[in-house]
């Protein structure tokens, strides 16, 4: 952790799913790009611009809605994604939360109405502790897994 660091969370598959995306939209402007070589009303032109499309959405959501690292420094959190990062004061984070559709999705909730979407691992529960800790104002879900205390026996 560098200088000042309380806590940093990373999840690097973010970005094989960035490439993922990146490869299937080349491939479908490719196979669009071909298409409208024949012409226009050739009936193979408008499933490649559908996926084209699709993939576009895709490479948005990987690239700029799901972060591959949290960074927890001070009175500020950082996050990263592969195409955008951001940083903004604890007081502009409403809270953590589990999504309602997948159940490795965590949603990073803001003042602004904007959310991040964070893929989590086992050591996330460690990020939102020492979130908790830091701001404890910040509302964080108790669907999300949280370390066991020192020292406590389970039951």
């Amino acid at each position: 952790m560098e200088t000042g660091e309380v806590a940093r969370y990373r999840d690097v598959s973010v970005w094989w799913m960035f490439a993922t995306s990146a490869i299937w939209v080349i491939t479908a402007a490719v196979w669009a790009f071909l298409g409208t070589r024949k012409a226009f009303a050739f009936p193979g032109f408008w499933p490649p611009l559908l996926v084209l499309g699709f993939w576009a959405l895709s490479g948005y959501w990987w690239g700029r809605r799901v972060a591959w690292e949290l960074r927890l420094r001070g009175d500020r959190l950082l996050w990263r994604a592969p195409l955008r990062s951001v940083e903004i004061p604890l007081t502009a984070l409403k809270g953590l939360r589990g999504t309602r559709f997948h159940l490795k999705f965590e949603v990073v909730e803001t003042t602004g109405g904007r959310s991040l979407f964070v893929y989590r691992k086992a050591s996330f529960a460690q990020f939102a502790a020492a979130l908790s800790r830091v701001g404890p104002a910040i509302s964080i879900s108790a669907a999300i897994p949280t370390p066991p205390l020192a020292g406590a026996s389970p039951e």
